[in-house]
């Protein structure tokens, strides 16, 4: 397993004890010949969004890295998010990430194998903390995308809140908002929405812990993605999922929980079995994320219905499926709509992107890298057992 630092402009300090590829996945496209030709590869607008005109050539990367499913792990600190991701991907030593200075922190990818697939997931930041840059955390997930755009195919999102609420908070609410618009309803059967700690309870605040997840069932921001249909169409909400818990589903006879070191090797199971259930078998057709319809379309990043949820107050606001794809809103009041005022646009130049997005053109070999030389043990070792993520 390889543990794979990336340097950005944010900041994250996480405390917890510890099928064959689709050409609809609508990803950008980046040359794969050298970080010194991707500036070249680029047609830019004027927030310095990067857009791809000509199709990749074959190359090492494009060999490794064929076929790999890149799933997105969303969510604030302390929800659990690095325990998850070490049992998932049996990695002991993974720790959470720590602050190295202000206004910094290391992206986490990791890239590992279950079951003979290639998986990529990339730990990213939520969204509606005062101490981070929102724009530079989204900014930094496109490039990623810009990056590995050509190699993989972006198969879901695992969006974590950790312990429930009746409702969701501001940062939490926040980030639902950009993930409805980053992903569009077509989108929302892809996103698995997790909860955890269950093992951390005894049976009084098990109680009012499931009762809290049952209000937040109900909660209208979360019943928009949990079920999202409308009067024209029907669509496919997201899936919760309560890691700590048998089979993930959560009833009143589910405490105690599986606990975090004596059921380690349970709960393990339990989550790549999450995985093998909804992301290692294509049983629809696949589709694009919104936000790389609007790139698709030339709008420029700071106008991007994902983009314009970050720029949007923290209150007062609301996401709506119209005419097929989500839309930030103003909340009515009495009879009136008010108009929905942005923040200030931010200064994104087209430097900063090619820098950011070079700074991922390294990310990629080295994922390239560590797909290559654990095909290479395996082809030295012969045939071994699956259903276990091996580095």
């Amino acid at each position: 397993m390889a543990i794979i630092e990336m340097p950005v402009t944010t900041q994250e300090t996480i405390a917890h004890p510890t099928g064959s590829v689709s050409d609809e996945r609508g990803l950008v496209h980046v040359s794969k010949t050298s970080p010194s030709g991707v500036e070249d590869q680029y047609s830019t607008q004027e927030d310095g969004m990067a857009y791809n005109d000509q199709d990749s050539s074959e190359d090492d990367a494009s060999d490794s890295l064929r076929g790999t499913k890149l799933i997105f792990v969303v969510g604030k600190a302390g929800t659990g998010k690095t325990s998850i991701l070490s049992e998932l991907t049996d990695h002991s030593e993974l720790q959470p990430c720590t602050t190295l200075q202000t206004g910094t922190k290391s992206y986490r990818i990791i890239p590992g194998i279950i079951d003979d697939e290639q998986y990529l997931f990339i730990d990213t930041a939520g969204f509606g903390d005062p101490n981070r840059d929102d724009i530079e955390t989204f900014k930094d997930s496109v490039s990623s995308l810009i990056a590995f755009g050509s190699f993989v195919e972006v198969v879901g999102v695992l969006f974590v809140i950790g312990r429930p609420g009746t409702r969701l908070d501001q940062q939490d609410a926040k980030t639902l908002r950009w993930l409805q618009c980053f992903c569009g309803p077509d989108f929302f059967r892809n996103i698995t929405i997790v909860t955890s700690f269950w093992d951390s309870y005894n049976a009084g605040s098990f109680k009012q812990a499931f009762n809290r997840m049952e209000s937040l069932y109900e909660d209208t921001m979360f019943q928009k993605v949990s079920n999202p249909s409308t009067s024209e169409r029907r669509y496919h909400g997201a899936h919760i999922y309560h890691h700590g818990v048998t089979g993930g589903n959560l009833t009143s006879h589910s405490f105690p929980g599986l606990d975090y070191v004596d059921k380690r090797h349970e709960r393990c199971e339990e989550l790549r079995n999450l995985i093998r259930c909804r992301y290692a078998e294509r049983r629809y057709k696949p589709t694009k994320l919104q936000f790389m319809r609007e790139v698709e379309k030339k709008v420029p990043f700071l106008e991007t219905e994902a983009a314009k949820t970050l720029r949007a107050p923290a209150v007062g606001v609301t996401v709506n499926i119209v005419d097929g794809r989500c839309a930030i809103e103003a909340v009515p009041v009495a009879q009136e709509t008010p108009p929905l005022l942005y923040g200030d646009m931010p200064n994104v130049k087209e430097a900063s992107w090619r820098e950011t997005v070079l700074e991922w053109w390294g990310t990629v070999n080295q994922v390239a890298e560590f797909f290559r030389e654990a095909r290479q043990r395996q082809a030295r070792a012969g045939s071994q057992g699956g259903g276990s993520m091996r580095s």
